[in-house]
């Protein structure tokens, strides 16, 4: 099938957006499957990236939690350390 473009709209240039969504000539790529395949790619990159953003937070929240876990022993242990020693040391008098 040849693609008929009027030479008035050549001349005006919309003869490319005018002839997008028609026909192409014989051997060329149909314009559904161009429309298709961008789909698929940009549904492609957004799903890379909300993966990408699920696993950063998901990294900075468990970094987070073994920080203040962490902290959390840190100061158990020292009171913890600091009250059996008072205890010691009452229990020497």
């Amino acid at each position: 099938m040849k693609l008929a473009v009027d030479r008035r709209r050549l001349s005006s240039g919309n003869a490319r957006n005018v002839c997008l969504w028609q026909p192409f000539e014989s051997g060329s790529t149909p314009t559904l499957l161009v429309v298709v395949v961008v789909v698929v790619v940009v549904v492609e990159v957004v799903v890379v990236v909300v993966v990408v953003v699920v696993v950063v937070v998901v990294v900075v929240v468990v970094s987070v939690v073994v920080v203040v876990v962490v902290v959390v022993v840190v100061v158990v242990s020292s009171s913890s350390s600091s009250s059996s020693s008072s205890c010691s040391s009452n229990n020497m008098i």
